[in-house]
Order: structure tokens, then sequence, then C-alpha cells
């Protein structure tokens, strides 16, 4: 078998029907595909959904957790099962865009099979899913192979799993499951891909529609957020700052700590006061905050020794500062909304 396609889904009913089937749509033979759906104990219809396609559509799995394990979790169940050769992970609001998506990566891999994960573009798409499957890729895409270490080196990948396919043998290799129940379980898990792979190739095309979802926790200023920004931040601190890690890996990722560290700053204002000063307070005990591993100029030294020693009055004065620039915002917009009633 070619691919599995493992899509985790929690209380999704108004948009897990049009990711299956964009999914199960495809010019490409049902005996070589398999499309693995894990429901992390949903609440709503989202079961009763994928059990109706499950009549149409001969290769989709249906496996449904007791307990909400959050995304990790249900990827880590659809792995353990999963026969094939590539993996394609599909969050539950988002879609293929076109009917012969896995006939093309399937050429393309068939020509490249030392390389270990295969990136694509995306394209957005809005909530109702004004994009259809029905166009078709009329060519395929060239593909820009790099060995993975010098793509980690660079530092500037992007943390986020889809549009993109990964050898499955690669991942059994090295027990490289998802962090569970946490939220942003992806951080570490993409950095720890590409030092344990060999080549990744890159096609310039988009096959993925993700749908943006403003109003996910991840997007929220709420604490489990936070905190879990900061756990996908101390698994990549503690993976690599083993001793037997390259030196210039350990400097490429304490790069991409510091400037989650100085992240933190800056959206510390937008967290109730709380929220801020249990998550800044559990930061302190992350090891993180050991400011020697970092390549700090003058003012990013600064703002961290606030952060770590001054939490508690940063913490007020950002959010102070935060509350009155939306005060003065929502006097504008009401000042400019009476200019036009006028």
């Amino acid at each position: 078998m070619r691919f599995s396609i493992i899509i985790p889904a929690y209380n999704v009913e108004d948009y897990i029907e049009y990711c299956i089937k964009s999914v199960c749509e495809q010019d490409f033979g049902k005996d070589q595909y398999e499309v693995i759906v894990v429901d992390d104990k949903s609440s709503d219809n989202t079961p009763t959904i994928v059990k109706k396609l499950q009549g149409t559509s001969s290769n989709i799995k249906l496996i449904r957790h007791s307990v909400n394990k959050k995304q990790g979790g249900a990827r880590n169940t659809a792995i353990k099962i999963a026969k094939g050769e590539y993996l394609i992970f599909v969050d539950s609001d988002d879609c293929f865009l076109y009917k012969n998506v896995l006939s093309i990566l399937d050429q393309i891999l068939l020509s490249n099979e030392d390389i270990d994960m295969l990136r694509a573009k995306y394209r957005i798409i809005d909530s109702s899913y004004r994009e259809n499957i029905v166009e078709e890729i009329s060519d395929i895409p060239s593909i820009e192979i790099r060995t993975s270490r010098n793509y980690l080196l660079e530092g500037r990948f992007p943390c986020h799993i889809h549009s993109a396919c990964f050898k499955r043998k690669l991942i059994l290799d090295n027990n490289l499951y998802f962090r569970e129940s946490v939220f942003f379980e992806d951080t570490d898990w993409i950095a720890k891909i590409l030092y344990v792979s060999s080549k990744i190739g890159f096609i310039d095309c988009p096959f993925y529609g993700y749908r943006e979802n403003l109003g996910s926790t991840t997007r929220s200023w709420k604490r489990e957020a936070f905190l879990g920004n900061i756990l996908g931040c101390m698994a990549v601190y503690d993976f690599f700052e083993k001793d037997n890690i390259d030196s210039q890996i350990k400097t490429v990722m304490r790069e991409r700590i510091k400037a989650s560290l100085l992240s933190y700053v800056r959206s510390l204002g937008r967290y109730k006061i709380l929220d801020s000063l249990y998550c800044v307070k559990f930061l302190g005990h992350s090891g993180l905050m050991n400011l020697s591993l970092y390549d700090l100029s003058i003012p990013q030294r600064g703002i961290l020794m606030c952060l770590k020693f001054c939490s508690l009055p940063l913490v007020f004065l950002l959010r102070y500062v935060t509350l009155l620039k939306r005060f003065i915002l929502n006097l504008s917009k009401n000042a400019n909304s009476s200019n036009r009633i006028g």
C-alpha cells in the first residue's frame, strides 16, 4: 500500500464530510491507499458522519478514542496501525484540492525513492470551501531535492506537518511519535524528523487546502495555548541539547527558542493577568530561561532579563498598555461610526 492518510477528528461535524470526500474521490486505486479517521471522543455527530461515509468508500477506517488525546494522540493511534509506505496528515477541516493528488505524489515518489519527506505548498481556503476538487494538476511538478541537514541549519523551516508526506519507516525506526494531550504537538516533531532524515523534496505546487480557523484554541489568547507553546519549546530543548547533537544544529535550535521567548514578551499583554503570571512562572522552571544559551543583543538581553526577574511588573504593564490600546481603538471606531451616521 502506498499511502495512509491520517485524519484526527474532534467535533468537526460541519467539515469532516468534505474533508473525507476530498481524499476518497481520488483517481487512485482504493487498494493503494487507506483513510484512517481517529475520532478523539467527539460529542457531536462527527463519528456518525464518518460511519455513513464508510458505506461509500471501502478504504475508510474509523477508530474512536474513549479519552480525548488531542491531535497528537489521534495521530499516534493511526500511525501504529497504518500500512502505507508514506503517511499524509490531513486536518479534519482541511482538504485535498485536486482529484489526482495521490497519482501525482506517487509518480514523484517513484522517481525519487531516496527522499524521506516530500513537502508541497498549500492554499488557504475559506470556511465555505469555495475551492473545489474537480480540477486536476495537469503536469507533474518539478522537484527540488535538498539534504535535510542543510534545510535544518537554515532554521527557517515551518512546524506544520500538512501539505507533506513522510516515510512511515523513518517514523517507526526512530520512534518519532507526537506528544499527546497538548497543543502545538508538532513544534518539535518536524524538527526531529528533519534531524533523522537524509533528503527532503520540495514541489512548487499546492495540493492541500488549509482552512484558517481564527477561533481555534491555538490562535486564542488562552492559558492552555500559551502552555502548549512553552511545552513545545521544552521538547525541542530536551531533544537538541543532548551531548551527541552537532553544535551547529544546537545553535540553530537555540535561535528558534530565543525567538519564541521574545514573542512571549510581545504577546503577554493579550492574556489575562493570572494566566500570564502562571505561564511565566512555569517558564521560569522550564530550563528555557538560561540566558547563557543564547546569542543575545543588548536589547534582547534586557527584555529577557525583565521577563526572568521582573515578571510581575512586566505583566501588569503590558496588560495595561494592551487594554489602553483597545480602549483608544474602540473610541476611534465609535467616533468614525458616529461621523458616518451624522
